[in-house]
């Protein structure tokens, strides 16, 4: 079998990726829009079990061919580098869906390690951060523990570091850094992600966690990823979450999450 090796002959697969991508995206878009006015019109969770059901089937067969993909062209290097994040991103997502889906019948709450998760997030983000020359640094206590649902602190925690990767790709500074600790004060895991990049201007910080409000173009992103981070914190975990911007210094958001007692 005849491999893809130069980046005119894998130009046609990363296409073909986004072909099957972006339909998937605008899908999900219009489900999130949906869900979001049946919750505030205090609808029964019918419209979301079915919009997660629907969602699962696209994605099924996404990860299907993109496996199918991997494995036809296991000995080629650059396939390889696109498709590995590709894949632990999707297996990711899968179990995201997976995860609200359960918590509409059941939910998935268990105690788990902050430390634990944490890396599992940044080994998921490090190929992004180092393609955009990004240092991720980080530092934290090991044996901190929490209750709830992991799946959900991975959606907080990879929209805030994923916020400040965009926010970096458009800043001009030579040394992108972005800083995540993990530290415990007054009883409470204190987890704080720090960038240096543009940070964001003072007449719109009070509109950060509203619904559809976002920075970003509307390709790049729903306006929903920091308020439902501040929901699923506030409500899932009994927690609260903070940010300070300063413009032209840089954004910390910080979450304040109660330790596990048992």
């Amino acid at each position: 079998m005849r491999m893809l090796h130069s980046k005119t002959e894998m130009d046609p697969l990363v296409n073909g990726i986004n072909r099957i991508t972006m339909p998937l995206y605008k899908f999900a878009l219009r489900g999130i829009h949906f869900c979001f006015k049946k919750t505030s019109d205090g609808a029964p969770p019918s419209g979301p079990e079915m919009f997660l059901h629907d969602f699962a089937n696209p994605l099924n067969a996404l990860s299907l061919n993109l496996y199918a993909l991997a494995e036809e062209n296991q000995a080629n290097r650059a396939c390889e580098k696109y498709l590995s994040p590709a894949l632990r991103s999707l297996e990711r997502l899968k179990n995201i869906t997976e995860s609200a889906r359960n918590e509409l019948m059941e939910g998935r709450n268990q105690t788990f390690c902050l430390h634990k998760e944490i890396g599992n997030t940044l080994l998921l983000l490090r190929e992004r951060a180092y393609k955009e020359n990004v240092l991720l640094e980080y530092r934290g206590l090991q044996e901190i523990f929490i209750h709830g649902d992991p799946a959900r602190f991975y959606q907080v925690l990879c929209n805030i570091i994923s916020n400040s990767l965009d926010a970096l790709r458009e800043s001009d500074i030579k040394e992108k850094v972005i800083r995540i600790t993990l530290t415990i004060i007054r009883g409470c895991a204190v987890i704080c992600v720090t960038d240096n990049g543009p940070g964001i201007a003072l007449d719109i910080q009070h509109k950060i966690f509203e619904p559809f409000f976002s920075t970003k173009a509307p390709c790049r992103g729903t306006g929903l990823g920091l308020y439902i981070a501040k929901s699923i914190i506030e409500n899932k975990f009994g927690g609260s979450i903070e940010m300070e911007s300063r413009p032209g210094m840089g954004t910390a958001t910080k979450l304040l999450l109660p330790i596990s007692k048992s």
